[in-house]
């Protein structure tokens, strides 16, 4: 991931965000969740990780979260 963010960052994002889909409110907002699913859990804290590996992953990293939640909103718009 560290070498290659863009071939397996938008995998750990689908898993992180394999049930945001289902909280999306009427008015097109997420709401917070807490999902205990294992394989969420794990997705998130890989992604913290990578984060803090360095400045230019955790840009991608906060660039591609934001592209992830937009698309996941629009598909709902």
């Amino acid at each position: 991931a560290i070498d290659h963010p863009h071939h397996t960052l938008p995998i750990l994002f689908n898993l992180k965000n394999s049930e945001k889909d289902q909280n999306i409110s009427t008015l097109g907002e997420t709401s917070q969740t807490n999902s205990q699913e294992p394989r969420i859990l794990a997705a998130t804290a890989l992604i913290q990780e990578l984060s803090t590996e360095s400045k230019e992953l955790a840009k991608i990293i906060a660039q591609m979260e934001l592209i992830c939640d937009a698309t996941i909103r629009f598909a709902y718009y």
